[in-house]
């Protein structure tokens, strides 16, 4: 019924989440080994995944990257704003 299907779910969130996340964070590892020069879209995601995962490493490289190679696109436009806001 309705309800045990969102108990189960209730119940099981967490794990769901925690799979989630680190099935997108395998997959944007493997986009960067195959992909040599990242594109401005591709580094904006690799920020907002690391922040998730607190990588800042990381997160600080993408965004150097960025901010270096694609100053006038779009994602360094969300990026800058995103910055501001926290």
């Amino acid at each position: 019924t309705y309800v045990s299907i969102h108990h189960m779910l209730k119940q099981n969130m967490p794990v769901l989440v925690d799979y989630l996340q680190t099935r997108r964070v395998r997959y944007y590892s493997g986009y960067r080994e195959v992909v040599r020069q990242q594109s401005p879209r591709g580094l904006w995601l690799g920020i907002r995944l690391a922040r998730e995962t607190g990588d800042r490493d990381a997160e600080g490289s993408y965004a150097m990257v960025l901010s270096n190679l694609y100053p006038e696109s779009p994602e360094y436009e969300a990026f800058k704003r995103d910055e501001n806001n926290d």
